[in-house]
């Protein structure tokens, strides 16, 4: 009998991991502009981004700040952070020119 065959081990996520996303209606020549928390707990912004956006971002140990927030001129945004189970840890489904989440 052959002996049993072991599983290769699951990738697991650092538990610091977060993962921001935004979603919405991008209008044409609309300009969606994303500002979020990075891994240092500092402000990043990107410009005129495409949709759906995400960024997946391993926080340093003492940052406790998770925010992104997307605003256009005519688009609906709704925006969420995800932590490493997947779960929500906010959430916003406004569907507004200025989407906020932040915890």
């Amino acid at each position: 009998m052959p002996p049993p065959t072991a599983l290769p081990p699951t990738v697991a996520l650092n538990p610091r991991t977060v993962v921001y996303s935004v979603t919405g209606t991008k209008q044409l020549l609309d300009l969606v502009n994303i500002v979020y928390t990075d891994a240092r707990g500092y402000p990043q912004t990107e410009f005129n981004v495409a949709l759906p956006w995400s960024r997946m971002i391993v926080l340093n140990p003492g940052v406790q700040t998770v925010s992104v927030v997307a605003t256009s001129i005519s688009s609906r945004l709704d925006c969420s952070v995800l932590n490493a189970e997947g779960q929500t840890v906010v959430a916003s489904a406004n569907n507004a020119l200025i989407a906020t989440c932040t915890r």
